[in-house]
């Protein structure tokens, strides 16, 4: 039952789901005040929300930038973009 709720939830949003590939994740962290944050625990939080619904596990993700945009007093939002990767990690 949980699976079929998951399902219907990215579904109802039209988000991507990847179960098993490689990613390569961009988000734009853009405040709505001029109050300091941490980038490492908005995008911890963010990480573990897309989890089970965009991806499985976090681990799948290779790749990650992460961009602090000016202030839009008011309209604090994250943006984010996912990208799977097609070419094999170099070693």
């Amino acid at each position: 039952m949980e699976r079929v709720l998951n399902e219907m939830k990215v579904d109802y949003l039209n988000l991507p789901v990847f179960p098993t590939e490689r990613l390569r994740i961009n988000v734009e962290l853009i405040p709505g005040n001029r109050r300091s944050f941490d980038i490492d625990g908005r995008l911890k939080a963010l990480l573990d929300a897309m989890e089970g619904y965009i991806y499985i596990n976090d681990s799948q993700v290779d790749e990650l930038e992460v961009i602090r945009k000016p202030m839009e007093k008011g309209r604090a939002r994250c943006r984010v973009t996912i990208f799977e990767i097609k070419e094999p990690l170099s070693s």
